[in-house]
C-alpha cells in the first residue's frame, strides 16, 4: 500500500480563496480484492435487488437537468433534519466513467451537496437554486455498496455570520448511511 497526504491554498492577490487538505491510499488489485471481500462478508445477507425510488425534483436540490438529481424527494427526518435515499444510476457518465464495485464519493459528495441545499432551501423557506457550498469537510469511513440502499441525512444548524464572505452561512452536517453505519460523514456550510 502507498499513501499520500497532501494539502495546498489558493490565494487571489493575496486573499486566500481555497483551502484543501486530504489524504488517499493507493492498493495493490490483490490488496484491493482482500479488502473489499472482507468488507461484503460483514454486511448482513440483504443484498439483492433495490427497490425502485423517484428523483427529487431538480430545482428543489438546486439542479436544472433531472439527469444530475441523485437523491429522491428529501422528507422530514426529526428536528431540523431532512432525509432522503441516494441514487447511483451507473450509466451517468461522470459519475461512473469507468465500472466500480461501489458508490463513488463524487456521487456521496453530490447527494450531500443536494440534500444541503434542499434541507436549508426548505428550513429558511429559499430557493434552492442560487445555493451554493462555501466549505466543506468530508469524511469516507467506509465503501458505499451498489446493492445496498444508502441513506442520505442532513441536520441544518444555526446560520451564522462568515466574515470572509460577508454573509449569512447555514452550518449543515450530513451522513450516508448503509445499515445503519455511516459510510461517509460530511459538515458543509452553504450560502445564498
Amino acid at each position: 500500500m502507498h499513501a499520500l497526504d497532501f494539502s495546498g491554498t489558493l490565494t487571489i492577490e493575496g486573499r486566500t480563496v481555497l483551502h484543501v487538505g486530504g489524504g488517499l491510499a493507493f492498493f495493490s488489485r490483490n490488496v484491493y480484492r482482500a479488502l473489499r471481500a472482507r468488507r461484503r462478508d460483514a454486511l448482513a445477507c440483504v443484498i439483492g435487488a433495490l427497490p425502485t425510488h423517484v428523483a427529487a425534483n431538480p430545482a428543489t436540490v438546486g439542479r436544472r437537468d433531472p439527469y444530475n438529481v441523485v437523491i429522491t424527494r428529501p422528507v422530514p427526518a426529526g428536528e431540523s433534519t431532512l432525509a432522503a435515499t441516494v441514487l447511483p444510476d451507473t450509466t451517468h457518465p461522470h459519475l461512473f466513467d469507468h465500472q466500480l464495485d461501489h458508490i463513488p464519493g463524487n456521487l456521496l459528495l453530490e447527494a450531500a451537496r443536494q440534500l444541503s441545499a434542499a434541507s436549508v432551501a426548505t428550513l429558511h423557506s429559499i430557493s434552492a437554486t442560487g445555493l451554493q457550498v462555501t466549505s466543506l469537510d468530508a469524511r469516507f469511513e467506509e465503501f458505499a455498496e451498489l446493492d445496498l440502499p444508502a441513506r442520505v441525512v442532513a441536520r441544518v444548524e444555526q446560520f451564522r455570520v462568515d466574515k470572509t464572505l460577508g454573509t449569512l452561512v447555514v452550518p449543515v452536517v450530513v451522513e450516508i448511511l448503509q445499515q445503519e453505519r455511516v459510510t461517509a460523514s460530511f459538515r458543509l456550510e452553504v450560502a445564498q
